[in-house]
């Protein structure tokens, strides 16, 4: 018996049915591979007749392959225990096997647990998790492992990663249209080498060169899954060579199609995946909503969540949720329903009509408001699940002990606010805090999305209509708090609420009527920030009334904060978002409203240069790409929109464009009216429209110029448009506004 100290590099079952492959990084740096057994279970829920015939089947055509018993657990909906057939086997892939032939069966039969990837079974029965610090005894001979626990905790804040290899493969290609026509650097060990893909069979032997000697822990690539590994896998093929792309060579690549779905509202196209064993793959394109974050941020995810790295980069937070709570109800022993088939409680029409409300939204006071305040209830549905303990099993109960939700969530809250409150930008642990929090922020706001969701593993509508009441009755006091402290209360959204008061006030004024509603409400509740000034602009369909979810303003230590703006919004050219971000940050050297007429003139001269250079083309094309996501395939566009002309002009290049792809694409001149970014090298023969790119600038400045008083008028005489092309684009726009030009004493501000 050999004892050992290493970390957890991988886990999933191996080619022999019963057995999982476990990789691990010992304390001498040798990467291993170990075997572990262990029994996977799933339950059968019935009358004592169903149960007795489901018992019957199993062992006449399993009876070799599974255990089978009796066991009590906890059910899911209504906290008691319960007894249950629990059918258990060494072998992953079998479970869900047999599960599905006992739905078959007894298509009425209620089964639970089934499913569950392997790798939160041990985070759930070992603590282990991905890079987790482990010990672990194993056979010499078969390096069968007998033993193995993790050594920290996966709600560790300080820890530290192992001492990982990184292959980082970089790439300017775009599949779409130059596959295989760029070459490619690899990054390894202090070195780089360029790759020509053209010439195939060298480029093969250089990359499996590389990962044969360098042997890396992670492979992070651009189009990784869609283009570089495929290619390696079929020149492989062709040439009868193994490509070293798994450490574990039975297993070779597992490809998963791509795919599309629709998350929140929106239509997401999954692109083709590729997953290796023993080794890490992150495919940087492709991930469906970590972009942007480090990479040590999708370790912190999978860490917490159970998830191997690989899953995590490529799912979503409510992926994370869900596998926080199921490894919580695994450890608890309350059973997971395989078909989510909890209904809601029965309500008359009365009931059901007070229940079924949102979150609290006022309509803010319209216009510039000056030294306002804004506070936040920190992480409030999550903070209001974990308090009133609002779980399916704990539903109607009182002093029912902690449920399978509160108990996933705690934690995940009290991790996000150390981060949160030790991010210093001045270090580099700080900013990593800083990005380890935002990436936590969105688990929180998914994790009360998805008590409503059909598809979560514990799905309640009464929980996600008890977290919105228990939220309006929060908002509702802290209301009445400021007011009665003589403040107004400008605005609420869902959890925040902007005051101000006609009076100086201090921030200890404040900190004094927090603590009065934190008191009040039971939920941690900040001061976000004091505004210079804050501005709610107006709707386009009814000037008269502001946007709930629309504002900019800039606090007093000249922070600007924006939301629902076209600096906001991903389906506006970059150089209308750096042009309003530019404009913003002038005012905001303003100390106040009074004061910002000094600015004026500069913002102008901006205004008209960037015009200016816009008209001569001296604005790089980078920067007038638009990025929209198309809602249905192109098959569906009854009157095809922008982005599906372009998406049209890409699936006639050969590109593969489905419902959920983003389209980049210009405005151009005449027909076709847009080009595809991905086709810009084709630009003979097209002329950028200038003048829809000055519309949409001009819009934008207005949003952010004419609160203040700056006549729209002038604002068009600086971009110098075409009147009528001018009144088309208003009245698709902003609503049909009758255009008078400027007269010669133009000035600058209105009466």
């Amino acid at each position: 018996m050999q004892k050992n100290l290493g970390y957890l590099l991988d886990i999933y079952e191996s080619e022999w049915r019963g057995v999982n492959a476990i990789w691990i990084l010992d304390k001498d740096g040798k990467r291993s591979i170990f075997y572990h057994r262990i029994l996977i279970t799933f339950y059968v829920y019935g009358s004592v007749e169903e149960l007795r015939e489901i018992w019957k089947f199993l062992a006449n055509e399993w009876c070799d392959q599974i255990q089978l018993g009796k066991v009590e657990k906890i059910h899911p909906f209504d906290g008691t225990i319960k007894p249950f057939l629990s059918v258990s086997t060494p072998s992953h892939r079998l479970h869900k096997t047999i599960a599905r032939a006992v739905q078959t069966f007894n298509p009425a039969i209620e089964l639970y647990d089934v499913g569950h990837p392997l790798s939160l079974h041990y985070a759930a029965f070992y603590r282990l998790f991905a890079f987790a610090k482990v010990r672990f005894s194993y056979k010499e001979n078969s390096k069968e492992i007998v033993f193995i626990q993790a050594e920290d905790d996966r709600w560790e804040t300080n820890y530290e990663l192992p001492p990982l290899k990184t292959l980082n493969i970089r790439s300017n290609l775009n599949p779409k249209i130059d596959y295989q026509q760029k070459p490619i650097q690899l990054f390894y060990h202090d070195q780089c080498l360029g790759v020509d893909l053209t010439q195939e069979e060298k480029a093969f032997g250089e990359i499996t060169r590389v990962i044969e000697e360098y042997d890396p822990d992670i492979i992070l690539t651009d189009f990784g899954d869609s283009m570089l590994l495929p290619f390696i896998i079929e020149k492989a093929y062709e040439l009868q060579r193994p490509s070293f792309l798994s450490r574990d060579a039975s297993k070779g690549v597992q490809s998963i199609k791509a795919s599309t779905l629709v998350s929140y509202g929106r239509v997401i196209h999954r692109k083709q995946q590729s997953l290796l064993f023993g080794r890490i793959h992150i495919d940087r394109k492709n991930m469906s909503f970590y972009t942007g974050l480090a990479v040590e941020t999708i370790y912190e995810i999978a860490r917490i969540s159970g998830m191997s790295v690989q899953e995590v980069a490529r799912s979503t937070p409510g992926r994370a949720v869900a596998s926080m709570e199921v490894i919580e109800a695994l450890r608890t022993g309350t059973c997971i329903p395989y078909r989510k088939q909890k209904p809601e409680m029965w309500r008359n029409a009365t009931e059901f009509l007070k229940a079924d409300r949102g979150g609290m939204i006022f309509q803010p006071t319209l216009g510039v408001h000056e030294n306002v305040a804004s506070a936040d209830f920190e992480s409030m549905f999550p903070s209001i699940m974990v308090a009133k303990n609002l779980s399916p099993e704990t539903m109607g109960k009182e002093d029912a002990p902690q449920g399978v939700i509160p108990r996933a969530l705690e934690p995940l809250l009290k991790r996000r606010l150390y981060y949160k409150h030790h991010c210093d930008s001045s270090s580099e642990k700080g900013v990593m805090y800083k990005a380890r929090s935002d990436a936590l922020k969105w688990l929180l706001v998914v994790s009360f999305g998805y008590t409503g969701f059909k598809n979560a593993p514990l799905t309640s509508a009464n929980i996600f209509e008890k977290i919105n009441e228990w939220g309006r009755e929060c908002l509702l006091d802290a209301k009445e708090i400021f007011e009665r402290h003589g403040f107004e209360v400008l605005h609420v959204f869902i959890d925040s609420v902007f005051v101000k008061h006609e009076q100086d006030f201090t921030r200890d004024t404040l900190s004094l009527i927090l603590s009065e509603v934190e008191k009040k409400t039971g939920l941690p509740i900040s001061l976000e920030g004091v505004y210079k000034w804050v501005v709610f602009i107006p709707s386009k369909a009814n000037r008269r009334y502001a946007v709930p979810n629309a504002y900019f303003g800039v606090f007093q230590n000249g922070e600007i904060k924006t939301r629902g703006i076209q600096c906001r919004r991903h389906d506006k050219p970059l150089l209308v978002k750096q042009a309003q971000m530019q404009i913003l940050q002038l005012l905001a050297q303003a100390k106040d409203v009074a004061s910002m007429k000094e600015y004026y003139p500069e913002i102008f001269e901006y205004i008209l240069q960037l015009v200016k250079k816009l008209k001569q083309g001296q604005v790089a094309l980078e920067e007038l790409v638009i990025t929209q996501r198309l809602s249905r395939d192109l098959s569906q566009y009854r009157m095809p929109s922008h982005a599906a002309q372009a998406g049209q002009q890409l699936f006639d290049s050969g590109a593969d464009v489905r419902a959920g792809s983003k389209i980049p694409f210009i405005y151009v001149k005449g027909k076709p009216r847009v080009l595809a970014w991905d086709l810009a090298e084709e630009m003979d023969g097209y002329e950028v429209d200038i003048a829809h790119y000055l519309y949409l600038l001009e819009d934008a400045i207005k949003t952010v110029l004419v609160p203040f008083g700056i006549e729209e008028d002038y604002i068009h005489s600086l971009m110098e448009l075409q009147p009528m092309k001018q009144l088309d684009f208003l009245s698709n726009s902003d609503g049909l506004r009758r255009f008078r030009p400027p007269s010669s004493e133009s000035y600058y501000f209105s009466d």
